[in-house]
C-alpha cells in the first residue's frame, strides 16, 4: 500500500493546527471540567491542567514538594530564586505579569501550567484572597494554564498532581501524586508522521533549536524533533543551591573578588556544560554567557548598566571563568573526535565593541586550548543593537534576536507588567509594526554586510505560531523555543514556508 503523495503530506501539514499540537504536547485535551467554585480567571500563560495544595510562600512550597505533595505555588510574582518549586510544581498562579513574565517563561520550559495576572489576588499570613474568596495554605485548588481558570477543589473531589489528557473521570480530576518537571510528551504516532512532512518542508531553510540548560530539558526538545541548543542561558546552572555564588560574584556581590568562589564558579560551568553536551550526543548547542540581572539576587543594579556583557567588562574575570572550561571542553573533544558545536553568544550587545571585548577573551584563551576557536555571535535585544547591526555583524559568526528583552526595552515596558486590557500583548506575539520593524531592520543591515549570516530568534515570540511565519518572512533562519513548544513550531515553521511559497514571496537563506 503507497503512503500519501507529496500533495496529500502538503495539504495535511497545512491543515492542522499548531495550536491544537500544542495541546497534544501539553496533554490537555480534556473535555470534561473539574467541578468547584471558581475563584478567578486570568492570563493563560502556560498550557496545562494542575492540581494541588496551595502554598503561598517558598519555604512552604519547598516543605510541601518535601513532604511529597502536589503544589500550587500562588504568589505576588516569580525570580529565579523560586525555580526549585516552579520546576516541580502542579502548577503556578501568580498576581502580576503576563505570557513574558518569569513565572510564565520557566513553567513553559519546564511544562507547567501556568496562570498569570490574576486580577483582586491579594495574600495575607498563610492565606491569599481571590476578590472575596479566602484560600489557606493548604487547600486543594485545579489551575488550568490553557484557559486561565482557577478552581477550588471540593473536599476529597481532587487527587493532586498534573493533569493527563484522558484523565477526567466523573468531573474529578484523577492524577497520580508529583511527577518532576519536565515532563516527557508522547505524541501520538499519527502526529510524528505529520511532524516528519513538515520537517521535509522546512529542511534546509529554517532550524528549531531549543532553549536548554539541563539534560532532562535537552530530553524534552530531542523527543519532540529539536535539532539542538540555539539558546543555553547559562545564568540558570547558578540557580538552588549554586544561587549564593552567583549573587556573591556579580558585581556590588559581598565577596565578588574572592579567587576561590571564581574556581567553584568555572567548575559549575564546566560540569553543567558537559553534561548538556553529553545529552545533546553529537547535537549543537549555544550557550549564552552570563546575563544575570542583579537586582534578582538582592544587588541594586539597571536595566543594562550591570547585566550581561557589560558586566563583564566591569570584571572580566567572570566571563574568562566562563570561557576556559568552553574552550577547554571544544578542545577535548576535538581531540577525541567528538563534535562539540559549542556556539558562544554574548548577551546585551549594544555595539561592535562588545563583540571585540569577548572575542579579544577567547584570543588570550585558545593557545591553551590547542588553537581551538569558537564561533562567536551577539543577542540583539537593545535597540542600539538592532539600529549598529552591519557593524556587529562584520565581527559575528552570527545574530541571535531576542525578541523578549528587545520587546521590553522597545516598548518601555517591563515583561512582567500585566497587559493593559483591549491592548495587544507584545509579549505573546509579534509587534509587526514597531518590535518588527526594528528586527526587519536589523537583519537586511547585518545580510547586507554578510549575506548568508545565520539570524535565529528567540524568546516567547519565536515560539508563538502566529509570529513565526512574520518572523521567518523578516528573514530569520532558525528559532530557538521552549522544550515544549518546539513540535509546535516546526509545524508552524512549515506552514510559514508554505504560504511564503505560495505567495512568491522569496525564500528565506538557508539555515545555518
Amino acid at each position: 500500500m503507497t503512503g500519501p503523495s507529496a500533495t496529500e503530506r502538503v495539504l495535511a501539514v497545512a491543515a492542522f493546527d499548531p495550536d491544537v499540537l500544542q495541546g497534544l504536547v501539553a496533554r490537555d485535551l480534556i473535555t470534561a471540567q473539574a467541578t468547584g467554585e471558581s475563584l478567578a480567571v486570568g492570563v493563560p500563560a502556560s498550557p496545562g491542567r494542575g492540581a494541588g495544595a496551595a502554598y503561598f510562600e517558598l519555604d512552604a512550597a519547598l516543605a510541601g514538594l518535601d513532604r511529597g505533595e502536589a503544589v500550587v505555588f500562588v504568589v505576588p510574582s516569580t525570580s529565579p530564586a523560586d525555580e526549585p518549586v516552579i520546576r516541580h510544581a502542579a502548577a503556578v498562579v501568580t498576581a502580576g505579569g503576563g505570557t513574558a513574565s518569569h513565572a510564565a517563561i520557566v513553567a513553559r520550559g519546564w511544562g507547567v501550567p501556568a496562570v498569570c495576572g490574576v486580577d483582586r489576588l491579594s495574600f495575607e499570613a498563610g492565606s491569599a484572597r481571590f476578590g472575596a474568596a479566602t484560600v489557606r495554605s493548604g487547600d486543594a485548588l485545579v489551575v488550568d494554564g490553557s484557559t486561565g481558570v482557577i478552581l477550588r477543589a471540593p473536599e476529597g473531589d481532587v487527587a493532586v498532581g498534573r493533569v493527563a489528557a484522558g484523565e477526567m473521570v466523573g468531573g474529578a480530576v484523577q492524577t497520580p501524586a508529583r511527577t518532576p518537571a519536565p515532563t516527557t510528551p508522547q505524541l501520538p504516532g499519527e502526529m510524528t508522521e505529520l511532524l516528519t512532512w513538515a520537517d521535509e518542508i522546512i529542511a534546509g531553510r529554517v532550524a528549531v533549536f531549543a532553549n536548554a540548560e539541563s539534560p532532562a530539558d535537552v530530553a524534552v526538545a530531542m523527543r519532540l524533533g529539536a535539532t539542538g541548543v540555539g539558546l543555553c542561558r547559562s545564568e540558570h546552572w547558578f540557580l538552588g543551591e549554586h544561587r549564593p555564588l552567583l549573587a556573591q560574584l556579580l558585581p556590588g556581590g559581598s565577596d565578588s573578588e574572592h579567587p576561590a568562589l571564581l574556581d567553584r564558579f568555572e567548575q559549575v560551568n564546566r560540569l553543567a556544560t558537559e553534561a548538556l553536551l553529553d545529552a545533546l550526543d553529537g547535537a549543537p548547542a549555544t550557550v549564552r554567557l552570563l546575563d544575570a540581572s542583579p537586582a534578582e539576587f538582592g544587588i541594586a543594579g539597571g536595566v543594562r548598566g550591570e547585566r550581561g556583557v557589560r558586566a563583564a567588562r566591569l570584571r572580566s574575570d567572570l566571563y574568562r571563568a566562563q570561557l576556559r572550561p568552553l574552550t577547554g571542553i571544544a578542545a577535548d573533544r576535538a581531540a577525541r573526535g567528538e563534535p562539540a558545536g559549542l556556539r558562544v553568544l554574548v548577551p546585551m550587545v549594544g555595539g561592535p565593541d562588545d563583540l571585540e571585548f569577548v572575542s579579544g577573551l577567547l584570543d588570550e584563551l585558545r593557545p591553551a586550548a590547542g588553537g581551538v576557536a569558537l564561533p562567536v555571535g551577539a543577542m540583539i535585544e537593545v535597540p542600539r543593537a538592532a539600529l549598529t547591526a552591519a557593524q556587529i555583524a562584520r565581527r559575528s559568526a552570527f545574530l541571535t534576536i531576542g525578541t523578549n528583552d528587545l520587546t521590553a526595552l522597545a516598548w518601555g515596558v517591563d515583561r512582567d507588567a500585566p497587559p493593559v486590557p483591549g491592548e495587544i500583548d507584545p509579549f505573546a506575539s509579534l509587534d509587526v509594526d514597531g518590535v518588527g520593524r526594528l528586527i526587519g531592520l536589523a537583519i537586511a543591515d547585518a545580510r547586507a554586510v554578510v549575506p548568508d549570516l545565520d539570524v535565529s530568534a528567540c524568546g516567547e515570540v519565536a515560539g508563538d505560531p502566529s509570529s513565526i511565519g512574520p518572523l521567518i518572512e523578516l528573514g530569520v533562519t532558525t528559532l530557538s523555543v521552549s522544550p515544549h513548544r518546539v513540535a509546535g513550531a516546526r509545524l508552524a515553521a512549515a506552514q510559514a514556508l508554505l504560504r511564503l511559497d505560495t505567495s512568491g514571496s522569496a525564500p528565506p537563506l538557508g539555515a545555518g
